[in-house]
């Protein structure tokens, strides 16, 4: 069953946006880049409340165990520290433009 029209066309403006993001971070140097991807991706926590609950129910089920939910709330929460955690979120982004781009 295809999507209705006006959800087609949601998904379409929100893959353009990302795309115009995406090059504009790509402009910015990578220590400014992170930077403001990290503000940004926090900004976007506080305010996407349907979100947020969402994944901290998801982190309730992946971590039973309240201390490491915590901790991993908290590293979600916090800045990117290390080249090692900024190529998972690069990955994982590259991963949900091309979900993005497979359901139009």
């Amino acid at each position: 069953m295809q999507p209705r029209p006006l959800k087609r066309f949601k998904r379409l403006v929100r893959y353009l946006l990302l795309r115009v993001v995406f090059a504009l971070f790509g402009l910015l140097p990578l220590r400014v880049a992170i930077s403001l991807g990290g503000a940004l991706g926090r900004l976007g926590f506080r305010l996407a409340g349907r979100e947020r609950r969402k994944s901290l129910a998801s982190l309730a089920i992946a971590f039973p165990d309240d201390a490491k939910r915590k901790s991993v709330k908290a590293q979600a929460e916090g800045p990117l520290s290390t080249d090692e955690e900024i190529t998972v979120i690069s990955r994982a982004v590259t991963q949900a433009v091309k979900e993005i781009v497979s359901e139009r």
